[in-house]
């Protein structure tokens, strides 16, 4: 086989090998952030279950926290503020049974 003038190997139409893969190292930044994306995630979704009056408000700031260091968070704002919402909406009708109960009660 000859070689091209400029002493380059042919290689009949497939990329020569380019060494070993690279990659790319997350900063302790982007970690922290992806840490804070997924505690946000899994505070969101418990808030629908449980606690949600705790829990989606603490959902909430994780994700501010993470999206402040340029990380997706949507899940965890999203889940918990669909939580605190849902806990919020549990409450008042809590006090509005208890308090027509109560005036039933009284009426008797």
């Amino acid at each position: 086989m000859t070689q091209p003038a400029d002493n380059q190997p042919q290689f009949n139409g497939a990329a020569p090998y380019q060494g070993a893969p690279t990659y790319i190292q997350n900063s302790p930044e982007q970690l922290r952030g992806a840490q804070l994306a997924q505690t946000s995630m899994i505070l969101g979704i418990l808030s629908l279950f449980v606690v949600g009056i705790i829990l989606g408000p603490i959902a909430i700031s994780k994700a501010k926290k993470a999206e402040e260091l340029h990380t997706a968070a949507t899940v965890g704002k999203v889940t918990g503020w669909i939580g605190t919402i849902l806990a919020i909406l549990s409450i008042i009708a809590f006090v509005l049974i208890t308090v027509v109960a109560g005036m039933a009660a009284s009426q008797s």
